[in-house]
């Protein structure tokens, strides 16, 4: 009898779990402000991990283009040097979306422009395949190295050249 009350207790906490990440899933994605603010007030952990290894923060990085999100979850102790389950960071997922003002955030606030995930690429990488001149920038100028090779054995330097985007081509140039 005792067993099966102690599972029933446990299935509910679960249950009850599941509904709250769902919750602040939602809260998260919907880049309200607010919403995430009344999640934290309740007990939402800034450093909790979806089913992927993805962090709040790294869902906001990618869905916050504004960086209000960010700035909050970072406020109530999120880590910025959280790694998914593929490497990547909060930092990567803002690089991906072009989020200009999330990376400036995470830069400042300890995320590591350096982290390489398991495929070898850094932010660096990321931002010049994806042309973004103004977050390369960014990255460089919070002291990216421009010389790591991912998996492939090139450099960003290289995929600037590949895309013939000039502006980054030169950028990378004058930091080496």
């Amino acid at each position: 009898m005792s067993v099966w009350i102690l599972w029933l207790i446990l299935f509910a906490g679960f249950v009850t779990g599941c509904v709250s990440s769902k919750k602040y899933y939602a809260a998260i994605q919907s880049g309200n402000a607010r919403e995430v603010k009344a999640a934290l007030d309740q007990g939402m952990d800034p450093n909790e991990t979806d089913r992927d290894g993805k962090s709040w923060l790294a869902i906001a990085a990618y869905e916050d283009a504004k960086g209000d999100v960010v700035a909050l979850l970072l406020d109530h102790g999120a880590d910025p040097k959280i790694q998914t389950d593929d490497g990547t960071t909060a930092l990567d997922m803002a690089v991906i979306k072009k989020h200009a003002p999330a990376v400036q955030l995470l830069l400042d606030r300890g995320a590591d422009p350096n982290n390489i995930d398991k495929r070898g690429s850094t932010a660096l990488h990321k931002a010049v395949r994806y042309n973004s001149f103004e977050i390369t920038r960014m990255l460089v100028d919070q002291g990216a190295d421009t010389q790591i090779k991912d998996e492939k054995g090139r450099t960003p330097f290289d995929y600037a050249v590949e895309r013939g985007n000039k502006k980054i081509i030169n950028l990378l140039k004058s930091r080496n």
